[in-house]
């Protein structure tokens, strides 16, 4: 995962590179389906918030690879994100300045 300022003041930008993944199969279907979860808190201001989206992907044994990226309006200050999956996963951890 990778966190940064975005374009305007007040904007976080967070992006996902392209990982391989080996979990989530789902036979019947063919794909991997999984929930990406981005949560992030404000440390100045105390705003909070979570972005999700549901993933559906690859075939049988989900040998895809896959990316994500948003621009989340958090406010201005020190910003804690983490991104997340529901299914066993490593979370990712940041915090930054957002300007």
């Amino acid at each position: 995962m990778t966190a940064h300022s975005g374009s305007e003041p007040g904007v976080m930008g967070v992006s996902m590179p392209p990982v391989s993944s080996s979990i989530g199969v789902a036979p019947f279907s063919g794909a991997c389906s999984f929930e990406l979860i981005v949560r992030w808190r404000n440390l100045d201001t105390g705003a909070t918030g979570e972005e999700r989206s549901d993933e559906v992907v690859g075939w049988i044994g989900c040998d895809v690879f896959d990316c994500r990226a948003w621009n989340i309006s958090t406010g201005r200050g020190r910003v804690a994100v983490e991104v997340a999956s529901n299914l066993p996963h490593s979370a990712g951890h940041a915090e930054i300045f957002v300007p």
